[in-house]
C-alpha cells in the first residue's frame, strides 16, 4: 500500500472496522492439503493459496488484488466465487 497514494484516515477507519467486525479464522487440514496440491500444480505463492483454500473450506470471502491467482484458479477449474476484489468490496460497503 505504501507504493500508492492513500487516505490515512480512511485506512484507519477501514482497519478499525475490520478489527471490530471480523472474526479470526485458521486454515483447515483440508485447506492445507488443497493448497499444497495447487502449489504442486504450478502456483508458487503458498500463502495466497492457503488464504484461498481457507476461504473455500470455511465458506468465507477472500479479498485479493492478485489477478494471477484468480486466473490460475480459473484455469484449474477452481471455484473463484469466494474471491472479492477491492471494487466489489467498495460496492458492498457503500450499500450498508
Amino acid at each position: 500500500m505504501s507504493k500508492t497514494a492513500y487516505d490515512e484516515e480512511r485506512v484507519f477507519i477501514g482497519l478499525e472496522s475490520m478489527r471490530k467486525h471480523f472474526t479470526v479464522t485458521h486454515p483447515t487440514v483440508k485447506g492445507y492439503v488443497k493448497a499444497l496440491k495447487l502449489r504442486k500444480e504450478g502456483f508458487r505463492d503458498f500463502i495466497d493459496l492457503l488464504l484461498y483454500t481457507t476461504a473455500v473450506t470455511r465458506q468465507l470471502r477472500f479479498l485479493t488484488r492478485d489477478e494471477d491467482l484468480k486466473n490460475f484458479l480459473k484455469s484449474r477449474g477452481e471455484d473463484v466465487e469466494c474471491l472479492l476484489s477491492e471494487r466489489e468490496l467498495e460496492r458492498l460497503v457503500n450499500t450498508l
